[in-house]
């Protein structure tokens, strides 16, 4: 299971777009690129995204990428970096 994360257009709900592909790093990555702006995350890691508040990651759901980006930084500042050096710890 994951979560697709996009970044629609508020009137018609249609994914948005940009000019050229970029490369996102997620859940699924797109070969050679996309222009969509959606990303999939994996649900793996759901416990960690109750840092955005009761429901998760589902917190920034019908929001703007302006609503979105302020809680996002939040958030990862309540993460921390806590990271292993070990690569077969679990992450």
């Amino acid at each position: 299971m994951s979560y697709d994360i996009r970044l629609c257009d508020p009137v018609t709900h249609e994914t948005l777009e940009v000019d050229s592909p970029h490369l996102m790093a997620g859940g699924t990555y797109a070969l050679g690129g996309t222009t969509e702006l959606w990303l999939n995350v994996t649900y793996n890691y759901a416990r960690h995204y109750h840092c955005l508040g009761e429901r998760g990651i589902r917190e920034i759901y019908g929001k703007t990428g302006a609503e979105s980006i302020p809680m996002l930084k939040a958030a990862a500042l309540r993460l921390g970096d806590d990271v292993s050096d070990d690569y077969w710890e679990a992450t």
